[in-house]
């Protein structure tokens, strides 16, 4: 789960709208997903293990199928973005003479490989991936924290306050206003009452390491370098030199952050998969396969270059922020009403 949601931060970074103020929008989007949290451990209390297909499913016919259509939609359009955004790095900084669709075609591959295994396995093989991705972000953090400029920070509210609203909207939108979507995933039915506590737990941990990554980018490349980067985590991370076995850290870890994005992808398109057996009786493995085929398709056309993504990004806030949280409300009025 907290790979889930801090993962998309971990090349990309967060919003940089603000500039040297965007630790400031990246805390006020930590605090506000963590009180968020709140309510959707409520609904993970009173439907523990029920995961968001499952909980429209309890909606009236009427309002049911467009839900789940508009769910099903939003988690294939942001496995496409996932895997399209990862690719284009690796085709950036590794593999410059591979074409695109070759990355494309062996990162659906992976997917697949989720696709055709049981939930459990996507969830043990994210759980041994998780130690190694942490530990080097904060062993990233300590090499450098030497070469850190706190002046970069300065001087605090240089952008109009508007800059860094919209900012913390970006932040909240992207990544962090996915949390509605691990629904089911972080509650236990054999013990409720304790999802209140998982939910702050895993919330808190994403928004830390989250602000680890923004005030590494930040103390070391500035505000305006890091909002005109592609991947200003990478970029950071290569300033890391000590000795021969440290030169080239960024590739090392990059392949682990590569690893996180095929986690973050599969799951998603596992809630693909759910979706579309809400609307048809279909075999898991039967469809596996094809909804691999058709993520590799649609992510090499909908998504031309690397700028095409993160041209997308700058709207996509905006319009994901209505059903990341909108949902869950009428989700939340809606158990409350039927207990």
């Amino acid at each position: 789960s907290v790979l889930f949601l801090m993962g998309a931060n971990l090349l990309i970074g967060c919003s940089y709208r603000a500039e040297q103020d965007s630790w400031i929008s990246v805390l006020i989007a930590v605090a506000a997903l963590v009180l968020w949290s709140l309510v959707l451990a409520r609904i993970s209390k009173l439907c523990p293990g029920q995961d968001v297909f499952s909980l429209v499913g309890q909606f009236p016919k009427w309002i049911r199928y467009p839900l789940w259509g508009i769910v099903t939609i939003y988690c294939f359009d942001q496995a496409a973005l996932t895997i399209r955004t990862y690719a284009g790095f690796v085709h950036l900084v590794t593999l410059q003479n591979t074409d695109i669709l070759i990355i494309l075609a062996l990162t659906c591959c992976a997917v697949w490989f989720f696709l055709n295994r049981e939930d459990r396995v996507l969830y043990r093989f994210s759980y041994l991936s998780a130690i190694p991705i942490v530990f080097i972000i904060l062993l990233l953090f300590c090499l450098l924290s030497s070469r850190f400029r706190v002046e970069t920070l300065f001087p605090i509210f240089y952008n109009n306050t508007n800059d860094v609203l919209l900012c913390a909207v970006e932040n909240v939108s992207f990544p962090l206003g996915n949390a509605f979507l691990l629904l089911g995933l972080i509650s236990n039915p054999d013990h409720p009452k304790k999802a209140k506590s998982l939910w702050i737990s895993v919330t808190a941990t994403a928004g830390i390491l989250s602000l680890l990554i923004v005030f590494q980018d930040l103390l070391l490349l500035g505000g305006r370098t890091a909002s005109v980067l592609d991947f200003p985590y990478n970029f950071s991370s290569s300033l890391v030199n000590v000795g021969d076995f440290f030169s080239r850290i960024e590739v090392f870890s990059s392949l682990f952050f590569f690893l996180s994005a095929i986690l973050r992808s599969a799951y998603l398109m596992k809630l693909t998969s759910r979706g579309i057996r809400s609307f048809f009786s279909a075999n898991p493995k039967a469809i596996a396969l094809p909804l691999a085929a058709l993520l590799c398709g649609y992510a090499a056309i909908a998504f031309k270059n690397t700028n095409s993504v993160f041209n997308y990004l700058e709207v996509f806030p905006y319009l994901a922020i209505l059903l990341q949280f909108g949902l869950p409300i009428l989700i939340w009025i809606f158990c409350e009403r039927r207990n």
